[in-house]
Order: structure tokens, then sequence, then C-alpha cells
């Protein structure tokens, strides 16, 4: 979304969204794509989209404004190591750059930058860390199918190589508590034979109707502690009343016996 002809309001969306995380050349995947996420945010409220060469009237192919803009950008937010190897292999020109020749023609584009940047800092160990991060995603109570679902599918989406459709299903139904499981399972819903959404759909109404089951447990046990409480209350009401006529009767019978004896 570009604001366009309103130059303070675009620099009000611009201030509005997440400053972007700077990038110091961790060896993360999940920090680096991060980085990248912020950089898409700020390009897209910024207009620095569109294609990344156009010809010019020569018909030479140039790199655009929009893409040095968008190389800038990220030049902005690096750091430390980051930074020194941008200003090393960035603002170089490439070896096929000859004097005589335009420099728009022979520029980096934004994406050969950020490809060179992640060779540069991203080493097998964080390939590993990926997928140790996806085995280790669990479902929760609190977070519930859903919060499963987007935690796999956001790792899915930074690894190299992320797992096949039905790798991923196997690994949606290892990871769902065993009673839902077998529920889903007994309905037919294996990784064999029914879709990721069919197997979202189905686990989220079993989570439903367990929530459902929970609050009314819950609202059955204050029902019969209220009622207990209710039904001691009169038992000790009617007990007390009862004591009461029993010691009313009793007095009328006591005095006429007390006066026969003084009338000896």
């Amino acid at each position: 979304m570009q604001v366009m002809g309103d130059s303070k309001a675009q620099r009000n969306l611009i201030n509005s969204i997440p400053k972007i995380k700077q990038y110091n050349g961790q060896n993360s995947i999940i920090v680096l794509d991060n980085f990248l996420r912020g950089l898409i945010r700020h390009m897209v409220v910024q207009g620095l989209t569109g294609p990344e060469k156009i010809e010019d009237s020569e018909g030479t192919l140039v790199v655009t404004n929009e893409d040095s803009g968008r190389t800038i950008l990220m030049a902005g937010n690096l750091t430390e190591a980051a930074l020194e190897w941008y200003q090393t292999y960035a603002e170089h020109p490439p070896d096929s750059f000859e004097r005589g020749m335009k420099a728009s023609a022979h520029r980096r584009t934004f994406l050969q930058i950020f490809r060179a940047l992640f060779d540069r800092f991203i080493t097998g160990a964080a390939l590993k860390e990926i997928n140790t991060l996806y085995d280790e995603v669990k479902y929760t109570t609190l977070g519930g199918v859903r919060q499963l679902f987007s935690d796999m599918k956001m790792y899915t989406q930074t690894m190299p190589v992320p797992p096949d459709e039905y790798r991923f299903k196997d690994n949606l139904l290892e990871k769902l508590p065993q009673s839902m499981r077998r529920i889903l399972l007994n309905d037919g819903l294996g990784p064999n034979t029914a879709t990721i959404d069919e197997i979202m759909q189905r686990a989220l109404a079993v989570e439903s109707g367990w929530e459902a089951e929970a609050y009314y447990d819950a609202t059955g046990s204050q029902l019969n502690v209220s009622e207990s409480e209710t039904d001691g209350g009169e038992s000790e009401s009617e007990e007390t009343q009862e004591g009461g006529e029993s010691g009313g009767a009793q007095q009328p019978h006591l005095l006429t016996s007390w006066l026969k004896t003084q009338a000896r």
C-alpha cells in the first residue's frame, strides 16, 4: 500500500509500522528472515516495488530507481560485520564493469546483493537450527491447533528445502494430542487420505468440543457446590425449626407438672 501525492501522510504511515530490526551478520535464518520481512514492509509503503531492470531509451537493460532504492534501504539497516561486508562487496563495481560502460547497466540488483549476503553469513549450522526449531514445535492448550500450524508453517517457509505435503501432514498429526490424533485417524483423516485443510478443520472441531466440555464441566461443578451449600442451609434451618417446636411443646407440660406439685 503506497500513499501517493501526500508526502506527510506517507511519512506518517512509514513511522506507524514497526522499525526494521537491523542485521549485523548473525548466522541465523530466523534473524535474516525477520530482517527481510521488515525490509519488504517498508518497501511496499515507500513504493519501492516493480521490476529490477528495464530498458532505457537506448535499449540497454539497466537497474531501475526502485530497485536501487531497495538496495539503499537494505544498506541503511546493516550494521557491524554485515555493513563491512556490504561496503566491500556491494559498493564496488562488479568485474563485468569497465571504464566507459553505463554504471546502471552493471549495477548489482537488490536480489543479487541479498543472495550474496545470505551466502556470506548463513552456514550449515543455521540450516540445522531451522530444522531443529521445526522439530521442537509443540501443541499447547494456550495456542491450540492454530498456533501449532502457524509455527510449523513459519519454519517451513524459511527452510531452504521444506518438507513435502505428505511429510508436513504426517508431522502435524504427530504433534497433535494423542486423543485428538486418534479421533482424526478413526475418521479416516491420515496423511495419505486427507488434505491439510481437512485435517485442520477436524482438529479444530475436536478442540472446540473439548473447550465446550471443559466450560460445562466447570459450570456444572459450580452449580453442584452451590446446590450443596443451599441444601445444607435448608436442612440446618429445618432442624432448628423442629427443635424449636419440640422445645415449645415441652414447656407447657413442665409448667403443668410444677403447678400440680405446688398445689399439693
